[in-house]
């Protein structure tokens, strides 16, 4: 705790709305208070600018001042950037970072004010608990991590990340506070100041040895490899001669820190920058990397709720419900006395029935199928059958008498033909029409052959019913009849 001389006395009203009720702690560059907003009747959090070796109380014990003249500028200069400062948290907005609400001068210097956290620091509670498991030490991570990606990408540096400057709630809420004002200054301010803008054991040697030009975003990050590394063990961080001498050998861990973890935090405290990881995002995938760790990462997909996720999700439970509610009915027919017709056992019947009226109609299928296959087979080649089977002349001579009949010259003597005495009843219906088929291709109705010994018609006329002349020149007609009816 501080002195008379060093801090704000309690019951102090700044800003006639801020009441301080308890000094906190003090940094490089400042006090912090616990305050009480008199208009909301709610708690926050008062930073006063107060350079340690710098700066002074007066009697009073609220006007502060410059112990030595020769350092009016510098005070006025930190001042400002402690200012500045305030207003660039201000305009950062992450769930990780505490929030400034206001900023004000007053006694000679600046004040600003942020939320309330209702917790501890990590090494507050450390003291109270001991070390902390490495599930809750990836959960802290992942949180600090999320909050170095954005001051990051405002070229922001926090320069003094360690367990007493991460918050935590009851929740597991983790927040980064305390930015210092070194990554702020100068040249030459960090030179001269270097002592007051790191803590030791935390900070890397670029940052001890005042080299601005190497500081970046691995400066935090050999940070938080100490911080996690002081969270799994309760030790402190290996200075780094220690660090190039024993190499591995300078991290003792107990037994249930994984083999992962240490290799994570071997890579974060590389003495030379060039070595570490160049982003938070590089040790946020390193996290994800090692096994189970991404479910302890807020920000991975496997670990957010899309709008697709919870359609899912909720036709889920109705499908869950309306099963839920077929086993219930299912179960109330089960039960039924055995006397009663079930509608289970008797839909089961209908079923049983259908399954087998479709194999037996599958079975007849196949059976068709082959049979009409081995009746086509190739081994045993049937022949084509002949459209018109030949007449049988045997059964004609029997019923015609063709040696009755003269040779004439068709052309001169046609006076001469003669009707063979023909008993069409007696002659068969299909050889009749045979005999006269035979006749009808030498008609002049018919043109050829369509390749199956079918004759072609020249005209439609034949299928009409109406007379057709035929000319017959191989039968003798009557000179009282010299035409014969279509058939």
């Amino acid at each position: 705790m501080g002195n008379d001389s060093s801090y704000l006395k309690i019951g102090t009203i700044l800003k006639h709305t801020y009441r301080i009720d308890r000094y906190i702690a003090s940094g490089g560059f400042g006090n912090t208070y616990l305050a009480f907003h008199l208009g909301l009747s709610e708690n926050v959090v008062v930073k006063e600018f107060f350079m340690k070796g710098v700066s002074e109380r007066d009697a009073n014990q609220t006007t502060v001042s410059v112990s030595n003249s020769e350092n009016e500028s510098l005070f006025s200069k930190q001042k400002k950037k402690f200012k500045t400062e305030a207003k660039r948290l201000w305009s950062i907005k992450n769930d990780h970072i505490v929030r400034v609400h206001d900023c004000f001068d007053e006694n000679n210097t600046s004040y600003y004010v942020m939320d309330f956290i209702d917790g501890d620091s990590l090494s507050t509670i450390m003291d109270k608990n001991g070390t902390l498991s490495e599930s809750l030490v990836c959960k802290i991570a992942y949180q600090i991590l999320d909050a170095l990606k954005t001051i990051h990408s405002k070229n922001i540096y926090h320069m003094d990340i360690k367990p007493g400057n991460v918050m935590m709630d009851k929740n597991e809420h983790c927040l980064l506070i305390d930015f210092g004002s070194s990554k702020q200054m100068d040249m030459d301010a960090v030179y001269s100041m270097s002592a007051m803008t790191f803590t030791n054991r935390y900070a890397p040697s670029e940052l001890k040895n005042g080299e601005i030009d190497m500081l970046g975003p691995w400066t935090d990050l050999y940070s938080l490899g100490a911080t996690i590394y002081n969270l799994l063990t309760g030790n402190k961080p290996p200075m780094r001669d220690v660090i190039d001498t024993k190499n591995d050998d300078a991290f003792q861990y107990p037994n249930t820190v994984s083999v992962g973890m240490r290799t994570l935090v071997r890579k974060l405290m590389q003495p030379i920058y060039t070595n570490r990881p160049k982003s938070a995002q590089e040790v946020v995938d390193m996290l994800d990397n090692m096994s189970d760790n991404s479910a302890f990462n807020p920000d991975s997909d496997k670990n957010k709720s899309s709008s697709d996720d919870f359609d899912t999700i909720y036709k889920g439970k109705e499908e869950f419900e309306q099963e839920k509610t077929e086993l219930k009915t299912t179960v109330s027919y089960v039960t039924q006395d055995s006397n009663t017709k079930s509608p289970i056992k008797s839909n089961n019947n209908g079923i049983l029935w259908f399954l087998i009226s479709a194999i037996l109609a599958v079975i007849v299928l196949i059976v068709v199928y082959f049979a009409s296959q081995g009746s086509n087979s190739s081994e045993y080649p049937s022949p084509a059958p002949e459209p018109y089977p030949e007449v049988d002349t045997t059964e004609v001579e029997e019923v015609v008498d063709t040696t009755a009949w003269e040779e004439v010259d068709v052309e001169t003597d046609t006076d001469k033909f003669l009707e063979p005495e023909i008993e069409y009843d007696e002659i068969p219906g299909e050889e009749y029409a045979e005999t006269i088929e035979e006749a009808i291709k030498e008609n002049s109705h018919y043109e050829s052959d369509d390749g199956y010994g079918h004759p072609e018609l020249s005209d439609n006329s034949i299928y009409e019913d109406e007379d057709v002349e035929l000319t017959i020149p191989d039968y003798d007609y009557d000179d009282s009849d010299d035409s014969s009816e279509g058939y």
